[in-house]
């Protein structure tokens, strides 16, 4: 942009108000206003570097102010909505996150007893082991007394 001088102008009812509520905001008179477009045009054209634009707020028609209300309340409720949303998938997320705990703990719960299951079995297959060998034993034992008779 550099060395020229900028104006916009902006109408609204409301606009003025949120203006002067700034702490930055200056009140000028008519005197101070010329002064000060005309130094800032010495200004760009002694150095190109320095870029000035104006805001001109004028107080809007009825209508202007009712389209800057309707646009204003739309915006509101469209962020609201947003937020009611965001709020809905912050508790799908934890809901979710709940959720995943608990299937992760019967993920747990059931490895758990798939090793006490696995456990017992090798233990009854021992137990089955022995008391087959007992068996083998007694029945080795009863040929011998039979045989030795």
């Amino acid at each position: 942009m550099g060395s020229s001088v900028e104006y916009a102008l902006v109408t609204s009812s409301t606009l003025p108000s949120e203006l002067q509520e700034s702490e930055y905001y200056i009140s000028l008179e008519k005197e101070q206003w010329v002064d000060l477009v005309d130094y800032s045009a010495d200004l760009v054209k002694s150095d190109t570097n320095q870029e000035i634009v104006f805001l001109i707020v004028a107080k809007g028609t009825p209508e202007q102010q009712a389209s800057d209300d309707e646009r204003r309340s739309k915006k509101s409720l469209a962020l609201t909505s947003l937020q009611e949303n965001n709020i809905s998938q912050e508790q799908a997320i934890t809901n979710l996150k709940t959720q995943l705990q608990v299937l992760e703990e019967e993920l747990e719960n059931l490895q758990k007893q798939d090793t006490l299951e696995q456990e017992q079995g090798k233990l009854a297959a021992v137990a089955t082991a022995k008391q087959q060998e007992s068996l083998r034993s007694k029945s080795i034992s009863i040929f011998n007394a039979l045989y030795n008779k």
